[in-house]
């Protein structure tokens, strides 16, 4: 906490956070950063929501969230439909690559498939 005046002489405790300026990180390659240095093949398991049933699915972690999610509609030949994969209550976003989830092996993915 920092104490400050104001022009009336009024004396305010703030943050350090409140009178810095705000840092802009979209410049940043954050997941650039996060690349791992070799290569793992996952074995990741994909459980439905609607009727619970696996598959499992093996996976290099460099590939996109898109291809699994590809990979997953071929296996259950889902192809008019829109896929949603969670793992640890977030949504896996298509243009990021699966490392960038700190997913391991043997994790239980859960889909949700919704016909279009």
């Amino acid at each position: 906490m920092q104490i400050n005046y104001d022009s009336k002489g009024n004396m305010y405790k703030l943050p350090l956070s409140v009178i810095n300026d705000p840092i802009s990180y979209s410049n940043l390659s954050i997941i650039e950063n996060k690349k791992p240095k070799d290569i793992k093949v996952l074995k990741l398991k994909i459980r439905s929501i609607k009727d619970q049933s696996e598959v499992a699915i093996e996976i290099q972690d460099d590939k996109l969230v898109k291809e699994l999610k590809d990979q997953y509609s071929k296996n259950l030949n889902l192809m008019n439909s829109k896929i949603r994969i969670m793992s640890k209550g977030k949504e896996l976003t298509d243009e990021n690559p699966l490392y960038y989830y700190d997913l391991e092996n043997e994790i239980v993915l859960i889909a949700q498939v919704i016909k279009l």
